[in-house]
Formats: C-alpha cells, structure tokens, sequence
C-alpha cells in the first residue's frame, strides 16, 4: 500500500535464501554418506545436515546470493523442490556434484523481516503473518500469532458488547507491536549466527560457551517462549509487582485454580477476606467481571489480583500491604469500560 502512512512498513529484505529437506542419494545410500562428508560451506552460503540415518540425510542449505536462482519468489515461490534445484544448490555452496535421486519434505525460504507499522487502521485489524514476517528460526511465529488472537480477542468481544471502546482496541498495538519488533530482533540475530565466515564461527562458539551458564539459558528460555512478555500498564497500578502485565501462571484457588475459573472467558477478580473492601469497590463492574472471594490463594506474595481474560495480571494487591482501590477502579474502568450507573445496581 503506498501513500503518505503506508500501513505496512518493510522492515528488511534479508540476502539469505534456504532450502532443504530429507534426501536419497542411492539405492546403497554411499551417495547419502558422501553427503555427510561435504564442507559447511563457504562465504558464499552454508549447509547444515542430520546425518545419515537409513539412508536419507535431513539438509539445510543457506545460500547469501540474492541472484540465486529461486531466490527472488523465496518463500512466495509456489512450485516444488526439485532435486536439481537442490543438487545445484549444494555445488554452488560446496562445490561438489552430489547424486541425489529422491527428496521429502523440500521447502525454501527467505530469511525476510517485516513488520506493519500499526496493527490498526481504523476497522482494520492485523494478527500473526499478516503483521509480522520473520525467519522461522526459533519456532516463534505460531506462539507470537496465537498471541496476538489472545490479546486481540477479548478486546473486540468487549466492543461488541457495548463497554469497550476506540482507546481498548489502539491499546492492541501499543502492546503487541513491541513484542513482534523484537520476535524480529532475535531472529536477525539468529540468522546473523549461521553466517560462514571466521568471525561469525568463533561468535558460535562463544555463544555455545554463554549456553552452559543457567542464567544465560533461562534468559534465552523466557525470550523464545514468550514468558517474559510485560505489557505496560496504562495506569498507576499502585503495585510494582513482578507480574504486573505479564501472564500470570496457573495456581490454587480454594479447591479449584485460576485456570478452571478463567475458562469462560471472563475476566477474574480474586481477593481474600483480608482484602474484602475490594469487592465493594468493585461491584459495579460485576456484570463484566467475575469477582471471586477466596480463603486460599496460592500465591502468598497475592492479596488480590485482577486478570484481564488473555491472563495478564492488570492490577494487583500483595500480603503486606493494604489494596489500593483507586488504582483498581481506574485498571476496571480502563479495561473494561465505565462502572455500571447507580440506578442499574438498584434494579
């Protein structure tokens, strides 16, 4: 779309063109074992394979020549592998001719990172590839989709429903468009990595070395999975709680748990007796949220806590300090629209 304020903003046409699959390479497998024995590749691109296992050998093949035939379609080329397109493909990076007589599960891609520039214009909305492209190293793009259906669902729901509003649904891209630029972020930079040349060699193992410290290996664990995410809260939430905007994992509830008492899509507000003034303050919105007064909660760091219906923790009161009900009517009224009139709760 071109013009003024292009709703689509590319980001970056990466050089690097892949393709792979399983292939045979005789009827004895020899062929499959010459395979095994090529080079990683030159600067020209790099090849990565499984080993020989029954003869076929699972490849990878980078190649960092834009001009390569099939390049130019990458991942919007519709037609099939071929096994010349893939024998010519390992001469060009390795220079050696290798027989291969079948392939499986063949694909090519381009290591393309895009991203829109607003997931919103006007009644339009954009979720998973349509607002992001990026390299499928990571195994990223299904949950980062998913994700963005999760946030943006419940936001919609609330429009239809009459209580939500204009600023609700913008607040979609302020909080997934942050967390898509860096899915793109870390790929990049997991592209960047399988670069042949020497000094991107010693940078692997230098990285291979940082893996075997813990921390380093839960910080690339909550960065890949998405656990990490913290969406900032529009709003003093009177709390600087570890949660606040982040997901909030499963725990114990009376006999039951957060999760069983989330599944019908409602939002949750939890309190314990000793923050019993909050259901008081927030009936109100009783009609949209589901307020829950429980003896046990199995979190003891949690007095109260309000979780918007994709689970993320909007406002929260600890053990050792007393709730704050302003901060909470402004999280309910920011969510999930203006408390019901005086003269509704009467009826």
């Amino acid at each position: 779309m071109r013009g003024s304020e292009p709703f689509l903003h590319v980001a970056e046409h990466a050089r690097d063109h892949t393709v792979g699959g399983h292939c045979r390479g005789g009827r004895t497998g020899n062929r499959g074992a010459e395979l095994c024995q090529l080079a990683n590749g030159d600067e020209h691109g790099s090849l990565q394979h499984g080993g020989l296992h029954d003869g076929w050998v699972r490849v990878r093949l980078n190649e960092r020549d834009v001009n390569t035939p099939g390049a130019r379609g990458g991942d919007r080329e519709r037609s099939a592998v071929t096994v010349q397109e893939l024998r010519d493909a390992i001469q060009r990076v390795t220079g050696v001719d290798v027989a291969i007589t079948e392939i499986q599960e063949a694909r090519r891609f381009r290591d393309n990172s895009r991203q829109a520039a607003t997931y919103r214009k006007g009644q339009v909305l954009l979720a998973g590839d349509a607002a992001h492209v990026h390299s499928p190293l990571g195994g990223q793009g299904l949950n980062l989709g998913i994700m963005d259906a999760v946030n943006l669902g419940w936001k919609l729901a609330a429009v239809l429903r009459g209580f939500g509003h204009d600023q609700l649904l913008d607040s979609y891209t302020r909080e997934r468009h942050p967390v898509g630029a860096a899915v793109l972020n870390n790929t990049r930079a997991q592209a960047a990595l399988l670069a042949p040349t020497p000094q991107v060699k010693a940078l692997r193992e230098i990285m291979s070395d940082l893996m075997d410290i813990p921390d380093v290996k839960e910080y690339f664990g909550r960065m890949l999975s998405g656990v990490g995410v913290r969406y900032p809260m529009p709003y003093d939430a009177g709390t600087d709680h570890d949660l606040l905007g982040g997901h909030v994992p499963d725990f114990v509830v009376d006999d039951t748990t957060l999760y069983a008492i989330m599944s019908d899509g409602r939002p949750v507000l939890l309190h314990t007796p000793r923050a019993g003034e909050i259901r008081e303050a927030a009936e109100s919105w009783r009609d949209r949220v589901h307020i829950v007064p429980a003896l046990v909660l199995g979190r003891p760091d949690l007095s109260a806590a309000l979780i918007r219906p994709d689970g993320v923790l909007a406002w929260a009161a600890t053990s050792f300090t007393s709730p704050n009900i302003t901060c909470l009517k402004t999280a309910l009224h920011t969510w999930f629209g203006p408390p019901r009139p005086a003269a509704d709760d009467d009826a």
